[in-house]
């Protein structure tokens, strides 16, 4: 089998902790009863009507469009949902985008003294369901070695890039109270990129079959970058002081000092990429079509944990959420230890007095001439 192994923060690194806290034994139990048995229950809680309490947070899934700007405004809800054993706890997390590509701000300040920001690249947000703290805005850079071509000699190396939004995050428990928030900066074009275009290609050399084949210099140009782009992604979700209460329930113990300290090494491994169907799954039948990775994530080179992840191209408004419908995992040791993550809501604002038109971002010319103010979350 043809394995793409990187290293990896997946966007669901927040749950693939838990991997560290149970030591692997010798012989593993078969996980893909445990896979198809989350699979089912998440199409038994998806076939119903949402939630009262998830339909109070946002409700509805919008049109895709292909938007040239982003749109402050925008929001996606998930349902999470943890197992372990005969225990279920379930959460909803949503996201709400607040300004546009950030392009001259260095640094935003959330509930700042009322004296005048000592820079003009200062951003101000205002709420009061938050505390005082600033975010430097700062991009996010990579590199990849180069793919040998052949009849071509000293290719450059690779280099990748992205500016920040800003965006809301919010936790709420089952009945629907806020648990935590926080402004976020988030990699914008990594969002765009989602994990569609890896999807096609792994599904394209066949990976899971029986004669898989190899990458070509093009294709490994695109994984090389969209690998990058989920470990930027999963590094934000990781240090997310608003997804920190679902780390610790699943990983007793678990704080980023720890992490710090012991700093894991995590790589995946692709196992397969196959058409998504609907399967019971509303996103899917709206945003489709849509593509299912398989892959293991390894924690210092032992595979851990099993992932499924549902993705579809990154249109607005789901490029908030990078395309991503739904991802379920289950741990390679203990596979009644499962989390699934399902999106059950994506909107975009409602135009001014019923007006149909486009709603742009704000760039970076709108944001240079000093110190602006953001909608606080709800």
């Amino acid at each position: 089998m043809v394995q793409l192994a990187r290293n990896l923060a997946t966007p669901t690194a927040l749950f693939l902790i838990l991997a560290i806290s149970i030591p692997t034994g010798c012989a593993r139990p078969d996980v893909r009863p445990h896979m198809q048995e989350l699979a089912a229950h998440d199409e038994a809680f998806l076939a119903a009507p949402p939630p009262d309490t998830a339909t109070k947070i946002l409700k509805g899934l919008d049109d895709v469009r292909t938007a040239g700007e982003w749109t402050p405004g925008a929001e996606v809800l998930y349902v999470v949902r943890i197992e372990h054993g005969e225990t279920t706890r379930v959460y909803y997390a949503r996201i709400e985008l607040k300004t546009g590509v950030l392009r001259d701000v260095a640094k935003v300040r959330v509930n700042p003294p009322l004296e005048p920001a000592a820079t003009e690249k200062t951003m101000d947000v205002f709420d009061s369901g938050q505390g005082s703290y600033e975010l430097e805005v700062v991009g996010w850079d990579g590199e990849a070695a180069a793919q040998a071509v052949e009849g071509e000699a000293g290719a450059a190396p690779r280099k990748f890039h992205s500016d920040a939004v800003l965006a809301w995050m919010g936790l709420y428990d089952e009945s629907g109270r806020l648990e935590s928030a926080r402004y976020t900066l988030l990699p914008e074009a990594y969002l765009r990129m989602g994990l569609m275009a890896m999807c096609e290609i792994a599904a394209s050399l066949g990976l899971g079959g029986e004669s898989p084949r190899e990458m070509t210099p093009g294709q490994a140009a695109v994984v090389e970058e969209s690998d990058f782009a989920v470990r930027c992604l999963g590094k934000v979700v990781a240090e997310s002081h608003v997804a920190r209460p679902i780390v610790r329930g699943v990983v007793p113990g678990f704080d980023l000092l720890w992490m710090l300290i012991i700093r894991p090494k995590f790589t995946h491994t692709l196992r397969s990429a196959v058409a998504a169907d609907a399967e019971g799954l509303p996103a899917v039948e709206k945003y489709g079509p849509a593509c299912r990775l398989e892959l293991d994530v390894n924690v210092n080179g032992n595979p851990m944990v099993r992932c499924h992840v549902v993705t579809a191209p990154p249109r607005s408004p789901i490029d908030l959420c990078a395309g991503v419908l739904s991802i379920q995992c289950a741990h390679l040791d203990d596979p009644s230890r499962r989390v699934s993550v399902n999106l059950l809501a994506a909107r975009r604002p409602a135009p001014p007095d019923g007006i149909v038109k486009e709603v742009a971002g704000l760039d970076g010319d709108a944001l240079a001439g000093g110190s602006q103010a953001a909608s606080p979350g709800r």
